[in-house]
């Protein structure tokens, strides 16, 4: 069989990685985009952004042990 105990050690930091590359651009544009379009919707928005980067610090942070 195939040893996949790297997929859960080098899979979170990538897309950890990507996540801080990719959220703040999202920010920017939901900050820089006119409020008439986004609305209230804007929140939600953030909301989600700022979530997805605290998670993947999370992830990061605390490895899943696989045995």
């Amino acid at each position: 069989m195939f040893d996949t105990t790297w997929i859960y050690k080098y899979i979170p930091r990538v897309f950890g990685t990507l996540a801080f590359i990719v959220n703040p651009i999202f920010v920017y544009l939901v900050f820089t985009e006119k409020t008439a379009k986004l609305g209230n919707y804007r929140y939600v928005l953030l909301y989600f952004a700022v979530l997805n980067l605290v998670y993947s610090v999370a992830n990061v942070a605390i490895p899943i042990v696989s045995y």
